[in-house]
């Protein structure tokens, strides 16, 4: 039970305290997530609820175990724990139609109400900074040891997994702020095998959760030829990972800042570049950070669609097996998969940007990203030395018919040592490699720092409407490139048709269009904004009307 002391002040030297009760313990059996207007979160058993109050057992995780076992008997349901600190030495694995759920958000600020017996409203919103649960999972904290192995990654590095990610469905975890750990429902090699048998397991849901500390250790660091203690973070996971045939949810959670935790690594070694690594020769001594948020937010089916630059050389086959319904043939089996939505977030990260996902009509709205600035990266990869590219995206999407809307993100590039700039840093990215062309997809009502870019991918149909993007001088705000290089001579010309470019507010770079000239191009209604005059250039066969303060470059 939560007792609120509240003072009602009638003069300026009387006042009148009161306490309102309200009971925490009280399991909640309605949809968390109904105003979201998503049919099928209707279907997990959200009335058949216990809490875990009721049951007993010598560890917490024994005592969940227990609950997992009735509710299953039931066909699934939901373990409600109530205001308080729960600690968890392992992973928790989820049964098939499990739900876990917490304590409603609560209020974390004072309130001097004005109308008697009115209570505070908690905020509900992740993307608050002042988002506040009172139910509290703890996994075990990594104490790292610089000597010998070092410390076990099997200590710590624990989260909310699936025990059976080939059979799970209807899986849940719902305002739980979540210490020292991650969620990882499902893996690629689960999706695939069951999407190629048709069965299509899925209706995954993380709603109105926070996570820090959420690092999952690369299992290839350290190598051989590096100190045993070394240890780096997996690219693979996120803070949140989904893996699922159809219908996710990730929504209205909080990945907030968090670096209390983080170590620096001496005498690490690395391998000076990739050449070097695969020779074996050259090893040197860094200072290297291990950093919890140098990790993708959320990762969403995140895989390859297809091999990689095969959509260069095979578009026009995929074309005709999309009219002729049968393109599964050649993208990896779960990768088209329907009724995705990743919404209402805030994510924050270091390295490897903050929202990614691979599906067909995927939702990706109202999210909030952001990425810290200047930080220095001795290696991307934990094993050598690269500047390449360390994946920092505000959004990276995979597949086709997304819709990416209302979003705001703010990141930057990482560094080496040397002062060199990652070749990266992007804003919302749909790109060749691993990924097949863009298909009726949206991008719309966006605010972000970086550019917005479709790289090297056939398009066929497009919209880029009412964002406002602020980057660098004479570098583009938009870019639809939808050119291949086959070698550095051989530049091709790659379908570009039905791109709508219009209303957007460009601030410092300008808006290019590049490909084999087609039908429905339109630039329209664009304003740039700064004092440097934008340029617009295509060779699409565009048609441009009613665009402000741009210098046109075309070559028709």
């Amino acid at each position: 039970m939560i007792k609120l002391t509240i003072i009602l002040y009638f003069t300026l030297f009387s006042s009148f305290q009161t306490t309102v009760e309200i009971d925490s313990t009280a399991i909640p059996t309605d949809n968390p997530v109904k105003n979201y207007d998503i049919k099928w979160t209707e279907g997990f058993h959200w009335k058949n609820a216990l809490s875990i109050n009721e049951i007993e057992g010598s560890s917490m995780l024994e005592r969940f175990n227990s609950a997992q076992n009735i509710l299953s008997q039931k066909g699934g349901g939901v373990i409600y724990f109530p205001q308080g600190t729960y600690h968890f030495s392992e992973h928790i694995l989820l049964k098939k139609g499990i739900v876990i759920r917490g304590m409603d958000p609560i209020n974390s600020e004072k309130f001097n109400p004005i109308v008697k017996d009115e209570y505070p409203k908690a905020f509900i919103d992740a993307r608050e900074p002042r988002y506040s649960l009172g139910t509290y999972f703890i996994f075990p904290k990594y104490q790292p040891t610089f000597e010998n192995s070092g410390t076990d990654v099997k200590t710590s590095f624990k989260g909310i997994r699936l025990e059976n990610p080939k059979d799970a469905a209807y899986c849940g975890v719902v305002n739980i702020n979540i210490k020292n750990g991650h969620i990882a429902f499902g893996d690629k090699g689960s999706l695939q095998k069951n999407y190629k048998t048709g069965n299509m397991k899925g209706n995954m849901l993380v709603y109105g959760c926070i996570l820090t500390n959420t690092a999952v250790p690369l299992s290839s660091v350290p190598s051989s030829s590096q100190n045993s203690w070394q240890r780096f973070t997996d690219v693979e996971y996120g803070a949140i990972t989904v893996y699922a045939c159809k219908n996710i949810l990730i929504a209205n959670n909080r990945i907030p800042e968090y670096d209390q935790d983080n170590f620096i690594m001496k005498d690490y070694k690395l391998y000076p570049n990739e050449k070097d690594w695969k020779e074996k020769k050259n090893l040197t001594s860094h200072d290297v950070l291990f950093d919890y948020q140098n990790r993708t937010g959320i990762r969403v089916n995140f895989m390859p669609v297809l091999h990689q630059l095969s959509i260069w050389k095979i578009h026009a086959a995929l074309e005709k097996a999309v009219q002729d319904g049968t393109y599964e043939e050649y993208v990896t089996p779960g990768t088209l998969a329907k009724g995705i939505t990743i919404r209402n977030n805030y994510v924050y990260t270091t390295g490897q940007g903050g929202i990614k996902t691979t599906g067909d009509g995927a939702y990706i709205a109202y999210n909030i990203v952001r990425c810290r600035p200047s930080v220095v990266l001795p290696t991307a990869n934990g094993l050598y030395m690269d500047a390449h590219v360390n994946a920092v995206r505000g959004i990276e999407v995979r597949g086709w018919n997304w819709t990416i809307d209302s979003n705001d993100y703010d990141v930057h590039a990482n560094y080496t040592p040397e002062g060199i700039k990652y070749n990266d840093g992007e804003g919302l990215m749909h790109e060749s490699w691993e990924n097949v062309g863009i298909r009726n997809s949206k991008i719309i009502n966006n605010v972000g720092n970086r550019y917005i870019c479709f790289w090297r991918v056939p398009v066929r149909g497009l919209e880029i409407r009412g964002n406002r993007t602020r980057i660098k001088p004479n570098w583009h705000s938009v870019f639809v490139n939808s050119q291949a290089r086959f070698s550095p001579t051989n530049l091709v010309d790659l379908p570009c048709e039905n791109v709508l470019i219009e209303n957007n507010i460009t601030e410092g770079g300008g808006i290019k269009v590049l490909g084999e000239k087609g039908n429905g191009n339109i630039i329209r209604n664009n304003i740039h904004t700064l004092l440097n005059e934008g340029i617009i250039e295509q060779t699409a066969g565009c048609k441009l009307e009613g665009n402000k303060n741009y210098t046109v470059v075309t070559n028709n």
